[in-house]
């Protein structure tokens, strides 16, 4: 929202977007903390935006293991 990184051009691309799909990575550091990140962004930006149907793919799921449930559990809530 203060336009670092892609910011605005970003922000202003997805507004567009009837739905949000998020692809987490389960192996990345701190992947519920970023998950989190982006909304703040959204609703940062735009409030409405944080309104919108969201969906969460976690990738990599064959490589998942019992150990990542803790995340599947967070991100399911």
């Amino acid at each position: 929202h203060k336009g670092q990184g892609l910011g605005h051009q970003f922000l202003k691309h997805i507004e567009r977007a009837p739905v949000f799909i998020h692809l987490v990575d389960p192996f990345g550091p701190k992947p519920f903390r970023h998950f989190l990140a982006i909304n703040r962004e959204l609703k940062m930006w735009r409030r409405e935006l944080i309104e919108r149907p969201q969906l969460v793919a976690i990738t990599k799921m064959d490589l998942v293991d019992e150990e990542m449930q803790p995340l599947v559990d967070e991100l399911r809530a």
